[in-house]
């Protein structure tokens, strides 16, 4: 038997052998013993931290997304391994490295642009603090899992978001608007930056809202 069909024969597996290797897959699964992509094999958190780095930016081709699309058509999983992977997505987010590395991507493929109230936010600072603030809501500068809106860029280490009423809401978020105010704030303290909130009502009263900005420019 020469090599090529001695290789054949090793990797020829029999439809029954092959049933009995998916239902042993299978029940891992429903056992929760299926970890990370080995089965029954557990693995040290180090080796665990190198294999999610290892994922970090990686894309998929389309044809690869069909499979794996068409791979998981009609599977059901148990509560158990919905409750496992759920864990295991919110402990990943909580990696700063890994949650603004694929927050910058999202951001790369929606090409976010101004909303009217940032645009006319933009053209009052324009106006009133010519070269101190850029629009950076783009995902151009993060601080962690956070994208400011603008920041200035002049030597001040200086943040200005404009708070749209309802998202913003306490309807929306749960959150009254001085906890909005001051989880935004004090957030951004973290990095050593002040922070300024407008709300878009706040452009009902252009007066009062080119004061509030002087204020917080000469700081």
């Amino acid at each position: 038997m020469n090599k090529e069909r001695k290789q054949k024969h090793i990797y020829k597996f029999s439809v029954e052998a092959r049933r009995n290797v998916s239902r042993a897959q299978k029940k891992r699964v429903e056992s929760g013993s299926y970890v990370n992509g080995f089965y029954g094999k557990h693995h040290s958190k180090e080796w665990g931290e190198k294999i999610s780095k290892m994922q970090l930016g990686r894309k998929h081709t389309e044809e690869s997304k069909r499979k794996m699309s068409l791979a998981m058509k009609g599977k059901k999983r148990s509560k158990e391994t919905k409750r496992r992977i759920s864990k295991a997505m919110t402990k990943q987010w909580q990696n700063l490295e890994y949650a603004e590395k694929q927050l910058k991507a999202i951001y790369a493929t929606m090409k976010t642009k101004p909303n009217k109230p940032e645009r006319k936010l933009r053209n009052g600072l324009n106006r009133m603090f010519p070269g101190e603030y850029k629009y950076v809501g783009d995902g151009k500068v993060w601080f962690g899992k956070r994208c400011p809106d603008f920041i200035n860029v002049n030597g001040q280490k200086k943040i200005i978001e404009m708070f749209g009423d309802f998202w913003h809401s306490e309807e929306v978020n749960g959150r009254t608007r001085k906890q909005e105010e001051n989880q935004r704030i004090g957030y951004f303290a973290g990095y050593g930056f002040k922070t300024l909130i407008i709300w878009e009502r706040e452009f009902q009263n252009i007066r009062r809202l080119k004061k509030k900005l002087i204020e917080f420019h000469k700081v």
